[in-house]
């Protein structure tokens, strides 16, 4: 009876431990999947900005703007780029939403998607 018992329950528990691991898994997808989405969608953007013609709007002399240029990272993380007096080679920060023209995008974590830059 004792080892009947102790099999119900070796039992149990390997069904248990099964049906965790399926739902760890499956939320491991969905985050990687939310993850990805926000990624595909910010790099959509970049090229849409990078393709557009809007930069003339915004070229002033002195400037280094040029066709097919992208935003400067956000840095002080309001959504908008910030390039005054960045004079280092690459840059760091958060996509610039707001410069843009997309929503805030996050990750699965709730992170703001990072975003490097370099001039050359």
């Amino acid at each position: 009876m004792i080892a009947l018992l102790a099999l119900a329950a070796l039992i149990s528990a390997f069904l248990i431990a099964s049906a965790l691991n399926l739902t760890s898994a499956g939320n491991s997808n969905e985050r990687e999947d939310r993850s990805m989405s926000a990624l595909r969608k910010a790099k959509a953007a970049l090229i849409a900005y990078a393709a557009n013609e809007q930069w003339q709007l915004y070229k002033t002399p002195g400037t280094y703007f040029q066709p097919g240029a992208l935003p400067c990272p956000d840095q002080d993380d309001d959504g908008d780029a910030d390039c005054i007096g960045s004079t280092s080679f690459s840059m760091i920060g958060r996509v610039p939403f707001k410069t843009l023209g997309i929503d805030d995008l996050r990750d699965a974590s709730g992170e703001r998607l990072w975003y490097a830059l370099s001039h050359d």
